[in-house]
């Protein structure tokens, strides 16, 4: 019997498998909040493909399964063991990114596999200097996720100047206290100080591969 049930349904499955609200599929694709509501309501039979590759690369489901369906094993399998997000452009920043954890705006339109233990809203970015080397060096791909709790040693994505940086976040104590230094592990780097013109993005919660 052929399968009846509306492509919407399946988008709407795949949404809550991976936790995620239309408000998140925004953010993550880059494409408008109108085109997604409608997306999610059913009032589209059938989606422009360059859109809805973005949609499936973002819920981490091919685009076959998306508006055909299939095995309920199969979609499972594609839900839970594979998830894509996207890679950030940092050239793109012009230090108007807005409130923490708006990485669409910097998205490429890139998107790369990860396991599913990554939070809904989290970006992939590549390491640009050998401020933190050998820890992590140039090429690297890292994970930033701007739902993570900062913690002291840890590395964070942040801008400082206008400039993409990731260093090592240490919140200062004492007369210092409400400061930020950002540290490099290579000596060549100095200690920057996050001030009123910077901000942290989100925190590298792991790296995917050495790229």
């Amino acid at each position: 019997m052929p399968n009846r049930e509306h492509w919407s349904q399946r988008l709407n499955r795949a949404m809550a498998a991976k936790g995620m609200t239309p408000a998140d599929l925004v953010r993550v694709t880059g494409l408008g909040k109108a085109l997604i509501y409608a997306y999610v309501k059913g009032r589209i039979d059938q989606p422009r493909e360059p859109a809805l590759n973005r949609v499936a690369n973002a819920l981490g489901v091919s685009t076959a399964w998306l508006m055909f369906g299939g095995s309920s094993q199969n979609t499972t399998h594609n839900l839970l063991a594979i998830d894509k997000i996207p890679v950030l452009n940092l050239a793109l920043i012009d230090g108007k990114l807005g409130t923490r954890g708006q990485l669409a705006d910097l998205a490429s339109g890139e998107f790369v596999p990860v396991g599913e233990d990554v939070g809904p809203r989290s970006a992939a970015v590549r390491v640009e200097d050998e401020a933190i080397a050998p820890v992590l060096r140039p090429g690297d791909m890292v994970v930033v996720d701007p739902d993570a709790p900062l913690v002291p040693g840890k590395y964070v994505l942040a801008i400082v100047d206008d400039v993409a940086v990731i260093r090592r976040y240490r919140p200062m104590t004492g007369k210092r206290a409400g400061t930020v230094e950002l540290l490099a592990e290579h000596p060549d780097f100095p200690p920057l100080e996050l001030n009123g013109s910077g901000r942290i993005i989100g925190r590298i919660t792991k790296r995917i591969s050495d790229l």
